[in-house]
């Protein structure tokens, strides 16, 4: 389950130009908060068994943040007039391929 994890945080923080140490801080704004949401969402979509509590508390957050990232995201995907909406989900779409992509190679080396 963690190498998944570990992944998606690595992609993420790649793609974004953020130090992965930020991720897990409650001082982080903006961008992190934003890669933050990245991950949290790819592991909500790319991890078979894992709950919100898990992921909330690999983060240090409550379920409620973890919640609140997925209605915004449902939210994103459906408004196609914001041009950081947009954006947001051009980059979730090819972050998600490479997620999938590397936990179907992990199936695969099993």
């Amino acid at each position: 389950i963690y190498t998944t994890i570990d992944y998606i945080e690595k992609i993420v923080c790649d793609k974004l130009g953020v130090p992965l140490d930020e991720l897990f801080n409650f001082k982080s704004r903006g961008e992190i908060t934003i890669a933050r949401k990245f991950c949290i969402l790819l592991i909500i979509h790319n991890v078979d068994g894992i709950s919100n509590d898990d992921v909330a508390n690999h983060y240090n957050r409550t379920r409620q943040v973890v919640h609140n990232t997925e209605k915004e995201f449902n939210a994103i995907k459906k408004d196609k007039n914001i041009q950081f909406h947009n954006d947001f989900m051009k980059i979730y779409n090819e972050l998600d391929v490479d997620t999938k992509n590397f936990v179907k190679k992990l199936k695969n080396n099993k």
